[in-house]
């Protein structure tokens, strides 16, 4: 579906995230030693994951992870006789390893998020005509997990599936902040701060959408990362009442108007709550049966 529609027009404009920046996932340093290297070793592992086949240097590696060549060289030496790193033919470049792929397929006896998702984001983006996207935290970042292109001919595509950033830079990500205790919330916006340059947005800034987000119950964005569009995002919740992900749109900005913003909120808003309510209820036939 999506490479029959790859020839819609996407929005790219002046100013706009042409290129995800490099995103290694790097949270507060203050665990002790044996934490903290397990912290460095999936730092390294997301790093990989966010730059795809193409792989990185090592001395790009240490720069993103701010550690010296040789430390970060010990770490790929571990990660590799794992099979969590391979490194490329040329000899120069890391990718991640096929066992990583292999313990995913551990997850796959239960439904996952994106299969509970599919008929949810399916019929919306059917409904609202515009892309879809499904927004899930992982650590101190979000990470598109899915996205549904819509009818619409004009399509903003600034975000693919796997594509990484610091949480609260995307409205998905916002969405899912915005639902965190508030000093929780707070916390990671100014962990996240140094790593929001590369995306030309301000603690400042994103600590003011916070504040309108939790006070609205969702994220509306004026714009949105890309210049000239607007985006919509609703958190979703798990089992415990946790924030795990969120479902967001981005649209060109004469397509959402004001006009149009109640009708979208309702659409989202019943979506959200069914996705939460579909998870919640996969939870709930996963939980162990008490023996009789």
């Amino acid at each position: 579906m999506e490479e029959r529609s790859a020839h819609r027009a996407v929005a790219h404009t002046p100013g706009g995230v042409e290129r995800e920046p490099r995103n290694a996932g790097r949270a507060p340093n203050n665990t002790v030693t044996g934490a903290r290297s397990i912290h460095r070793a999936f730092a390294v592992l997301r790093l990989l994951a966010n730059n795809g086949s193409g792989g990185l240097r090592l001395t790009e590696i240490a720069e993103d992870i701010g550690l010296p060549p040789p430390t970060v060289y010990r770490m790929l030496q571990v990660l590799m006789e794992e099979g969590a790193v391979e490194r490329l033919p040329s000899g120069r470049r890391y990718v991640i390893g096929a066992e990583v792929a292999l313990l995913g397929l551990s997850t796959r006896a239960r439904p996952g998020l994106t299969e509970v998702a599919e008929p949810i984001l399916t019929r919306l983006s059917q409904e609202v005509g515009d892309a879809i996207f499904l927004t899930v935290r992982s650590g101190y970042d979000s990470v598109c997990a899915d996205r549904r292109i819509g009818a619409y001919p004009v399509q903003v595509l600034s975000i693919g599936v796997g594509s990484r950033r610091p949480l609260g830079v995307s409205v998905g990500g916002m969405a899912i902040l915005s639902a965190l205790p508030p000093a929780k919330a707070s916390a990671i916006l100014k962990a996240n701060a140094p790593r929001f340059a590369p995306y030309q947005v301000t603690l400042e800034a994103l600590t003011a959408r916070l504040v309108k987000s939790r006070e609205a119950g969702y994220v509306y964005a004026d714009p949105a990362i890309v210049r000239s569009t607007r985006a919509l995002a609703f958190p979703v919740f798990d089992l415990a009442g946790n924030p795990v992900a969120a479902v967001s749109t981005i649209t060109i900005r004469q397509r959402l108007p004001v006009s149009r913003i109640a009708g979208l909120v309702s659409s989202f808003q019943r979506a959200a709550a069914e996705l939460s309510s579909a998870l919640q209820d996969s939870a709930k036939a996963d939980r162990p049966r008490p023996r009789g």
